[in-house]
């Protein structure tokens, strides 16, 4: 209590008001206490009254010493951290929602029970029906908060969370992973007097998503998937590494109607953690090219069950002389021609026009052994 009392002193002040003291050891009593004294139950409460007995006045004052530790470096906390600042950037608003959901939330999103998405935890005391499963992905919640938001009149929404979710490992074990989902709806903005404003669409949001990619030297491949509650045609595939880490798309009308939402919403769900461990916490360095880059255009006749964003990891790859590959026009008719802007750069010198003419015949050579993809000439 700061400061010391003798044992007599000590025995003295508690026989005073009826304790019973009995002596065991040096330094040690057995103390029993007075029926009437329901107040006093544990030693905090008997060093409570030696301290009032013995007068506050005569126990100085002393400052609390307690032991720091330096926290550990968290970098999975400070990666987040940055991922947030991105979106916030971007002009998205973060929410945070319940990491609970419902079998109807399932049944929303046409879940079906061989998707693991379907086995979720049960919660044993749930609050609610609407809280009694542990959340598998996070889309759920972003369309309630869509929904909530379109009640009150706000129709022009960029959303974002990062949270856990909840899944079942192969022996059956709940295991908890992050994963982050941002969505578009609405407008660009509230009104502009130069020109109309346009609806977010599709290109929206693959826009952010490379943005996403680029910003944090993150190597994401986009490639047409298949998901129950996302629209056939715009239902993109996210991998990195080889490893399908999420998808996105423009969200079924049927799936947005449970929901009581009546404009188009554009979503992308990815797992955290698996873009977390590939993720460069400091970005890298490089001189400013000292020689020009030169640009070439070719253009292909490509089936439309060839993915284009194939064709087009296939020329990036040809050469690390190929700085980046665009697709500037896209034209039907009786066939589907996708025109490519490709850039050849060297940071060693200037590229030579006998170089570049070997670049180019690599390109068309290797393109050309993809089935459905023919040189338009």
């Amino acid at each position: 209590m700061g400061a010391t009392v003798g044992e007599e002193t000590f025995a003295a002040l508690l026989g005073s008001i009826g304790f019973g003291i009995e002596r065991r050891e040096e330094g040690a009593f057995s103390i029993s206490v007075p029926s009437f004294r329901l107040d006093v139950s544990e030693f905090m409460d008997i060093v409570e009254e030696v301290a009032r007995l013995y007068g506050y006045e005569r126990i100085p004052p002393k400052i609390p010493v307690g032991m720091l530790r330096v926290a550990p470096f968290d970098s999975s906390l400070k990666k987040r951290r940055r991922i947030k600042e991105f979106f916030v950037s971007a002009g998205f608003f973060e929410v945070m929602n319940f990491a609970f959901f419902s079998k109807r939330d399932l049944q929303n999103h046409s879940i079906k029970e061989s998707d693991g998405r379907y086995l979720a935890v049960s919660i044993l005391n749930p609050v609610s029906r609407e809280l009694e499963l542990m959340r598998t992905f996070l889309l759920p919640g972003l369309l309630k908060n869509v929904s909530y938001n379109l009640n009150r009149g706000v129709r022009n929404l960029r959303i974002f969370e990062i949270g856990k979710v909840f899944t079942r490992g192969t022996d059956g074990s709940p295991e908890e992973r992050y994963h982050i989902a941002f969505l578009l709806t609405g407008k660009e903005r509230e009104y502009f007097w130069r020109e109309e404003i346009r609806d977010y669409d599709f290109f929206d949001l693959k826009g952010v998503a490379e943005a996403f990619s680029e910003k944090f030297l993150i190597d994401i491949s986009f490639v047409r998937g298949r998901e129950p509650f996302l629209l056939e045609g715009t239902t993109t595939d996210l991998f990195l590494g080889g490893q399908k880490i999420g998808s996105m798309g423009e969200v079924k009308g049927e799936t947005l109607e449970r929901y009581g939402i009546e404009q188009k919403v554009f979503a992308c769900e990815m797992d955290l953690q698996r873009v977390l461990s590939e993720m460069a916490f400091y970005g890298t360095f490089q001189e400013i090219p000292r020689f020009p880059p030169v640009v070439r255009d070719f253009s292909f006749y490509v089936d439309e069950d060839v993915p284009v964003e194939l064709v087009r990891e296939k020329i990036r790859s040809i050469s690390p002389l190929i700085k980046s590959v665009g697709i500037f026009d896209v034209y039907k008719k009786e066939k589907r021609s996708v025109s490519f802007r490709v850039v050849f750069q060297s940071l060693e010198g200037t590229l030579t026009e006998e170089r570049i003419s070997e670049l180019q015949a690599s390109i068309i050579q290797e393109l050309v052994k993809i089935e459905g993809v023919n040189l338009r000439t």
